[in-house]
């Protein structure tokens, strides 16, 4: 087990030294309670915290957006609606997306598998989302997290049937042109605080997976710098010019 953790700091590591230098960036975060951070303390930074100052640490001046405000660390602004499922979430991207952030982080569906609502609807509600964001902003980039494992196991059977559709949607844009891009995040039991929330060390592992698709799609070419925008135009979405 040290052997193997070893190899994934040494390879995070790599990642940190020999990746492209990475453009400044205006981040939306979308999501339910664990874009938030619910299971990773009182007042949750979620995998938010860490994922930023990978970013910093890599050389980016990074400004987080978003509607709400929730943690402990700086620029703490974000779209995580607890407890909301894909009907809700998928709306809520419309009002910060007017400020062109040139990077959505999204990881969206656990309540829809949880309460068995909108099953057959909700790969069309992501898809229409992903067209939607494109069409108001067609120089975004978009990390997709498939929703993750959790304890339940009817949570589980829902999100593998959801999660494949999933990946033909993001393929289908691909084909495309958009610039959109899975990236997994690998969790288990020891990385959940409860049946579906993930702990600090789960949310380590989506901060660092993030980090890795960042670094994959700036490789492509794919990131630019943020738009020129007038700050002063867009209240209400957290722009804090870096801060």
């Amino acid at each position: 087990m040290a052997r193997l953790y070893l190899v994934w700091v040494f390879a995070l590591l790599c990642t940190l030294v020999t990746a492209k230098a990475l453009p400044n960036l205006r981040i939306l975060t979308l999501g339910d309670s664990i874009t938030r951070g619910n299971g990773s303390g009182g007042n949750p930074n979620g995998y938010r915290s860490r994922l930023r100052g990978l970013l910093v640490q890599a050389g980016a001046q990074v400004d987080m957006i978003g509607t709400l405000k929730t943690g402990t660390m700086a620029d703490n602004d974000h779209e995580g609606h607890s407890g909301k499922t894909l009907k809700t979430i998928t709306t809520k991207w419309q009002k910060p997306i007017a400020a062109k952030p040139n990077l959505i982080l999204i990881h969206a569906g656990t309540n829809n598998m949880d309460l068995n609502e909108d099953l057959d609807t909700a790969p069309t509600l992501y898809a229409n989302m992903l067209d939607g964001m494109f069409k108001e902003y067609n120089d975004v980039v978009i990390l997709v997290v498939p929703v993750i494992y959790s304890k339940k196991a009817h949570l589980n059977k829902n999100r593998e049937t959801f999660n494949a559709k999933l990946k033909t949607i993001v393929k289908e844009r691909q084909d495309k042109g958009k610039h959109i891009h899975i990236t997994a995040v690998d969790i288990t039991d020891a990385d959940l605080s409860d049946e579906k929330h993930p702990n600090v060390q789960g949310y380590n592992k989506f901060a660092d997976s993030f980090f890795a698709g960042v670094n994959r799609v700036n490789d492509k070419g794919w990131l630019v710098a943020p738009a020129k925008i007038d700050y002063d135009a867009y209240p209400d979405v957290g722009l804090g010019r870096g801060q």
